[in-house]
């Protein structure tokens, strides 16, 4: 429950401000005189305030206090009732009648001073207010000044409770309190990525509501927020020697004025402290720490003391949820209450990056990722021991390539048990039941080292270099088991694809050919068909068409024996093949027709979904838009319902009809499916993966083209973000013309410009390939002609079009070429 004397406490601290300091002590023993304990420690606190200058400076009120509780109205709005009060302003329940009728929270300016400070201040939220549009935000509606000179804002109003006592109340399980701290952490990365810092983040200011049933945390009172980059001519929200905040969730260096400005890491801070408080029911550090301290003392004692983590405390606490915390977000939540900011998280992204790997299961940012936390996090992904007939297979993994262990167990085991019964046909079940077993532990083992690509960001990158030295102590000594060594080696070759280790790949396959070539037992067809494809894929990842070439025919050949599967992905790998040649349109008619041949033939519903959505690239890279929402359509409607919101391929064709609304002009429908697109791929990916990076490209390439000015600063702070990440610097410039065209759509000429002319420097620089260099060309053309630059433009043209029309006879970047040569010679 709530303690009522503390909030009281805090309550009066906070209004005093507002108060003459002549006045203060006969205002707060007036207000507190029934409570004298509580009354002689919030004057020894306002004392110590006004004396380490958190107390701002004595203001003149313009009006009495109560002059608002005498009115019924205030401006177009009706007063129902007081919902709370604050340091400068009252907040009233009101309805508005006009122009049309609803009821709304309405702030309004309780006091004034002579040099307008405090109505700067609600200016500033209302400008910070302005700013901000998301579900998770209580959303600014109106904002005003009466005749008789009352300031107000009218904000939505929230019919809710703090999130901890939500959670208590209706004693959340640890999954519900996981998905409310989310949405609390998508608010703030909203404001943070808008340039705005919140600096009084606490429960009381994290609502949690009912809609259509289901719970919405809202995050209110951007009263004593500031912009991260204030905006030239910008009045300061604080002044020097103030504090603004609520003690028990303050950083310490937001408790000390002496220190550098807040900055994002002191949200987390404070996320951190709610968090805490959601999990072990109690904040970090108990009130009477602070108690009779200055400001300088308080912030010396933050940073001084470490908290015990919300696991500890929940042992001692009477209001501790009825589960236990888990390790990793016992470490989470230390990690943001850490007082040198620096070891904190950078940012709430990546704090909800981190809260998305637990609940995905995966090893936390914020654990040391030792081998064995990483093997428990693996076995607990993927639990499920194997039981066939009288034998089971246990997997332990201890390190990665250890599950060579296990497979060569499982065939023993298979074909020892076989013949204690001298059951032939047992035998040969239990053996295809061991070479199942040995598919599924590579499987699982593909699906570990995958984690480690170079787009897969965050603690899990440092597997890439494990992986590498696993596959090189593989070659070095590899198991005796036969079949376990090829299976192995294939999933490791897989891998070593996804890092670009292309000689390591071809190694690998050479180990596991070496025992195909004399496995004539049943299934050896299936594996030598995927070697051919791994040497295959190898080989397009190096640009060596024609060994690609021959290794799909060598697929395509040993598939007419298999199935209609295996015919199926020999053939859209070829059609991959004919793209990277560029004839697209080949490509797109071959994909259709492996398509309808596979329906026929009955091939499997995840591969015909992965065919259909290479179909659809095809269809996007030609400009066939329309092709591109039917196709993506019919591939939806085939995918597994239970799976496909966490399917890549979906989430991949979600993404490319977004963008295929987009440039239909179809705004509020691109717009929707971009933001749904977004939310499945940060679930399954993370924030940082590049696979969520494209969607959200795409969605501020969507507000630009609706007239968000603020939208490709929102973009060109997201890719600095993903370069800082160490991503691919070709796909970093991929995203550069794009964004110099969403400062062409909203009307910034000058910043258009800018990104154009790093773009041509790459081009100087001859950085990428000959073919992306053309296509960043003829983008940045586009951008020169539309700002006039018409010299430059031609001289981009000249540079890419030749090429474009070489090698891309039939692509819409030709057809982009032959547009733009006519908008350069009008008429």
């Amino acid at each position: 429950m709530i303690d009522h004397r503390r909030e009281r406490l805090k309550e009066t601290l906070l209004l005093v401000e507002g108060i003459p300091r002549e006045r203060r002590r006969e205002w707060i023993t007036q207000r507190l005189k029934d409570d004298p304990a509580l009354l002689d420690e919030c004057l020894s606190l306002a004392e110590a305030a006004a004396r380490d200058g958190i107390l701002t400076p004595p203001v003149e009120s313009s009006l009495p206090n109560d002059a608002a509780l005498d009115k019924s109205a205030i401006g177009p709005y009706e007063l129902l009732g007081l919902l709370g009060t604050g340091g400068m302003a009252n907040v009233y329940r009101a309805r508005q009648r006009s122009p049309i009728t609803r009821e709304v929270a309405l702030k309004v300016l309780r006091l004034t001073d002579p040099e307008g400070r405090m109505i700067r201040r609600f200016e500033s939220e209302r400008d910070v207010l302005s700013k901000l549009e998301h579900r998770n935000i209580a959303r600014l509606l109106d904002a005003g000044r009466t005749a008789d000179g009352q300031v107000y804002l009218a904000v939505e109003l929230v019919d809710g409770l703090p999130i901890t006592e939500h959670a208590e109340l209706h004693k959340l399980d640890l999954s519900a309190r996981l998905e409310l701290m989310d949405q609390v952490c998508r608010a703030v990365q909203h404001a943070h990525d808008r340039g705005v810092l919140h600096r009084d983040l606490k429960p009381s200011n994290m609502l949690v509501m009912l809609e259509d049933g289901a719970a919405v945390a809202k995050v209110i009172d951007f009263g004593v927020s500031r912009l991260l980059l204030p905006q030239p001519g910008a009045v300061r929200n604080t002044i020097d020697g103030q504090v603004l905040g609520t003690l028990g969730y303050m950083s310490p260096e937001q408790a000390n004025p002496l220190m550098p400005d807040a900055d994002v890491r002191s949200d987390v801070y404070s996320l951190g402290v709610v968090f805490h408080e959601l999990l072990a029911g109690v904040r970090p550090f108990d009130d009477a720490l602070f108690k009779d301290k200055s400001s300088t003392q308080i912030s010396d004692l933050l940073r001084s003391l470490r908290p015990a983590g919300p696991a500890a405390r929940a042992r001692s606490s009477t209001r501790r949820p009825d589960f236990a915390v888990p390790a990793e977000l016992d470490c989470i939540t230390r990690k943001c209450l850490e007082p040198d900011r620096a070891a904190r998280y950078a940012g709430v992204r990546e704090l909800r990056e981190d809260l998305a790997r637990f609940r995905r299961g995966e090893p936390v940012a914020a654990r040391s990722p030792n081998r064995g936390y990483l093997a428990r996090k693996f076995v607990q992904r993927h639990k499920g021991p194997v039981f066939a007939g009288s034998f089971s297979v246990v997997v332990l993994l201890v390190g990665i390539i250890i599950l060579t262990i296990s497979l060569d167990h499982a065939e023993h085991e298979a074909l020892a048990a076989a013949r204690a019964r001298a059951d032939a046909d047992n035998a040969r079940q239990l053996a295809e039941q061991a070479r199942s077993d040995a598919e599924e532990v590579a499987v699982n083992l593909r699906h570990v080292l995958a984690l480690g690509r170079p787009d897969a960001l965050g603690p899990d990158a440092s597997l890439k270099d494990a992986a590498i030295r696993e596959a090189t102590l593989f070659l070095e000594s590899p198991p005796q088991r036969p079949i376990v060594r090829a299976r192995v080696a294939q999933a490791l070759a897989e891998s070593m694809v996804d890092y670009a280790q292309l000689d390591l790949c071809q190694r690998l396959l050479d180990v596991a050919d070496q025992v195909l070539t004399s496995d004539n037992s049943p299934g050896a067809d299936a594996l030598r068909f995927e070697s051919a494809l791994q040497r295959g894929l190898a080989a397009l990842a190096a640009r060596h068409t024609d060994q690609a070439d021959a290794s799909f025919k060598r697929a395509a050949d040993l598939a007419t024996t298999l199935g209609p599967n295996e015919r199926l992905r020999a053939g859209i790998y070829r059609a991959e093949l004919l793209m990277m040649n560029r004839a697209e349109a080949d490509a797109v008619t071959l994909r259709q027709r492996l398509i309808s041949t596979a329906r026929t033939e009955g091939a499997d519903r995840k591969w015909l979904v992965w065919a259909q959505g290479s179909l659809v690239r095809g269809l996007f890279s030609q400009g066939r838009y329309e092709e591109v929402l039917e196709a993506g359509r019919a591939l939806i409607d085939d995918a597994d319902p239970t799976t496909r919101d966490r399917d890549p391929t979906v989430l991949g064709v979600e993404t490319d009809m977004a963008n295929s609304l987009l440039r239909l002009k179809r705004l509020p429908e691109a717009r929707r499916l971009a933001e749904e697109n977004i939310r499945k791929c940060d679930a399954l990916y993370g924030p940082t993966h590049i696979n969520s990076y494209r969607p959200r490209g795409i969605y501020y390439t969507i507000l630009a083209a609706s007239g968000d000015r603020a939208a490709p600063d929102a973009w060109e702070a997201e890719i600095a973000r993903a370069r800082r990440q160490g991503l691919p610097e070709v796909q970093i410039a991929a995203w550069y013309p794009s964004l110099a065209e969403m400062y062409v759509d909203v009307g910034r000429d000058a910043d258009a410009d800018r990104i154009a002319h790093e773009v041509v420097q790459w081009l100087v620089e001859q950085k990428f390939e000959p073919t992306q260099r053309a296509s960043f060309a003829l983008a940045i053309a586009e951008v020169y002609i539309i700002n006039q630059h018409t010299n430059q433009a031609r001289t981009l043209l000249d540079l890419a079009c030749p090429l474009i029309r070489e090698q891309m006879p039939d692509s819409s970047m030709t057809r982009m070429c032959e547009k733009l040569y006519t908008q350069l010679t009008p008429g």
